[in-house]
Formats: structure tokens, C-alpha cells, sequence
């Protein structure tokens, strides 16, 4: 109980009517007087205003939690059960116990799905349930689990397009516009696809394919991807070209090749949860910078770009919960101007 009453969590989801990726839910609490202003459905908000919302409405709550339910799982019970499931592992991760659930939509969640993440994670009893159509719109806590779970979520599809390139997930979060029509058309279905959903086309899965073999992702790569994203944003606030992302020639691989000015720009991008980040010097042993520099040396022989200055910068992202912030390091380390002889001079003019 609070000051004012039984202590309440409003839940929505994100996602749910995608043809890819999973449907995310957020359960959140707000004290009485949040002073939080513009909340309302999110999809009535611009991203820039959602992104300027999320972080005041994490840092105002008294608890807030996510739960996501991945394709292969959607397919396997339909989309409404794993929606209730996604909203009782928000609901289990709470760090408080609520008393009354309040819900957008129509339906409440199944006592059959919720229990079991109730009871793993709380001993009160089970909460009160509402049910509130158009609660996004008029209940302030189911507006904020709204606005979490889309921002939290566009996020993390913006890493899987990284990881799965040519459907735009990037662009259209998954759902089902002209662009992903026609990349399922060309590429058939990945991982990420829900196959049960119209228009998918699961018949045009390449059996042996790549798409058939990857699997759900683990959670430090998307990290690492989500930090790779902050950087380059970071980097091009600065006023930076973004000329590649991921480079590979061989095993030599370079995060971000950018350029500042007149200057070709090596960066490589370190993720680290907050209470783990070290220095960028840190970060980078002698052994790792030289392989940086033969990567970077490859890259200028590929593009004939030996003439050009060239330095390396490091990006340290802080990973704080699902928050990514970035620090830049310009010119992070000095490099020989030889590796290993004459014939493998760094900028041989």
C-alpha cells in the first residue's frame, strides 16, 4: 500500500503485431506524483519525444520491469499467449509487489501463465487485475510501460538488423510494410521471422540456408551490437562520415571507419556495463593494437587510400541496464609507422 492507495503497475506491450522480432511487454509503477508531463500511448508520440521520455520515466519510477517473448516461442502458442507471457515476466521482474495490475486492452492475463512468474519472484499473493481499453491514452503508468517497451524495443531491432541485414528492421521494426514484403520476397525468412504470421511465406525457407542455422542471439552480442549503434550515432553528432561498419578482410576486422575532415578515422568500439569500465588504453593491449593497425592497413590498400592522414580513436559505451552511453577518445594510441620490415610500412609514400 502506498500513502494513497494499493500499489499499482501498469503493463502494455510493443511488438505485437510484427512480422518479426519478439513482442516486448513493461510492466511500471509511478508514485503518486511523478510530475512526468506528455505521457500518453506511445504511438502517438514522435521517437525523439519517446526517447527524450524513456530515461525520466525510468528514473521516476518506484519499479520497472521487461519481459519478451522471441519468435520461435510466438509460433509455437500464438501471439496472445505469448504476449500474456511476455507481460507476467515483466510483472516477475519487479523489483516491488504490486496489488492490482492495471492492463491495456481488453483481456487480463491468464492465472495459468502469471502464477508461476508470480511466485517465482514474489511472495505476496497474486495481484488484482484490470483490464483498461485505451488504457495507453488515460492511465499514466500503462502510458510509461507503453513508451519502455517501444523505445526498448526499436532499439533492439535496430541490433538485429545489424546481425540480419537486407530487411530493414532498422526502418520498420518488423512490421509489415512494402520493404519487408519484398525482402521476404528475395531472401525468404530469417531466425528473427515469425512463420505462423500471413505473409511470411515460410515455403521459401532455403533448406541448408544460413538463416537456418543461426540462432537467437546471446545477450552480450546484442549488447555489443546495441554499443556499436551508440557509437556511430555519437561519432556522427560530431560531424563524421560513417564510411564502414563491421569491415572484414579475413580475420582483420574493424568496427567503425569514419571520416573527420580530411583524416580517415579508425574506431574501435568497447562495451562495458557501467561498474565494469575501464580506461581505453585498458582496453586495448599491444597485441589487440597491432592487429588494429594491419586492419586498418588493409582497409587503406582495399580502397587506395594510402595518402590520406589517418589516426585511431576508441569509443567506450557504458551499458547501464537497457541505457547505452557513449564517451569518444580521440587519438587513443600511438602506432609504429612500421609492422615487421619495409615491405609493410603503415603509409609508405
Amino acid at each position: 500500500m502506498t500513502g494513497r492507495g494499493p500499489l499499482c503497475a501498469g503493463l502494455d506491450e510493443a511488438g505485437r503485431g510484427c512480422l518479426a522480432g519478439p513482442v516486448v511487454a513493461c510492466a511500471v509503477i509511478l508514485p503518486p506524483e511523478h510530475g512526468l508531463v506528455g505521457l500518453k500511448d506511445s504511438k502517438q508520440l514522435s521517437a525523439g519525444a519517446r526517447e527524450d521520455l524513456a530515461p525520466r520515466i525510468r528514473s521516476r519510477a518506484l519499479a520497472w520491469g521487461l519481459g519478451l517473448t522471441w519468435p520461435e516461442r510466438i509460433d509455437s502458442v500464438n501471439i496472445l499467449q505469448a504476449t500474456f507471457e511476455a507481460m507476467s515476466r515483466a510483472v516477475r521482474s519487479l523489483p516491488l509487489s504490486p496489488e492490482v495490475l492495471r492492463i491495456d486492452g481488453n483481456k487480463i492475463l491468464p492465472e495459468g501463465i502469471l502464477r508461476p512468474h508470480w511466485q517465482a519472484a514474489h511472495s505476496a499473493p497474486p495481484p488484482r487485475q484490470i483490464a483498461i481499453v485505451g488504457g495507453d491514452r488515460t492511465q499514466a503508468a500503462i502510458s510509461a510501460a507503453s513508451i519502455l517497451a517501444k523505445t526498448f524495443r526499436d532499439k533492439l531491432m535496430r541490433a538485429l538488423a545489424r546481425r540480419w541485414p537486407g530487411y530493414g528492421f532498422e526502418t520498420h521494426k518488423g512490421y509489415g510494410t512494402r520493404e519487408h514484403y519484398e525482402a521476404l520476397l528475395l531472401l525468404g525468412p530469417c531466425p528473427q521471422h515469425r512463420l505462423t504470421f500471413r505473409g511470411v511465406r515460410p515455403g521459401l525457407r532455403r533448406e541448408g540456408s544460413l538463416w537456418d542455422k543461426e540462432k537467437t542471439l546471446p545477450e552480450h552480442i546484442l549488447s555489443g551490437m546495441a554499443g556499436e549503434d551508440a557509437a556511430a550515432e555519437l561519432l556522427r553528432k560530431k560531424g563524421m562520415q560513417i564510411l564502414d561498419r563491421n569491415w572484414r578482410k579475413g580475420r582483420l576486422e574493424l568496427d567503425i571507419v569514419c571520416l573527420d575532415g580530411d583524416t580517415l578515422v579508425f574506431v574501435e568500439v568497447k562495451t562495458r556495463n557501467a561498474q565494469g569500465m575501464s580506461e581505453p588504453a585498458d582496453a586495448l593491449t599491444p597485441a589487440k593494437r597491432r592487429v588494429l593497425v594491419r586492419a586498418a592497413q588493409a582497409w587503406l590498400g582495399a580502397h587506395n587510400a594510402w595518402r590520406r592522414p589517418c589516426r585511431f580513436d576508441v569509443v567506450c559505451v557504458l551499458k547501464n541496464d537497457f541505457d547505452f552511453s557513449a564517451e569518444h577518445y580521440s587519438d587513443a594510441f600511438d602506432f609504429s609507422p612500421t609492422l615487421g620490415g619495409s615491405h609493410t610500412a603503415w603509409q609508405p609514400w
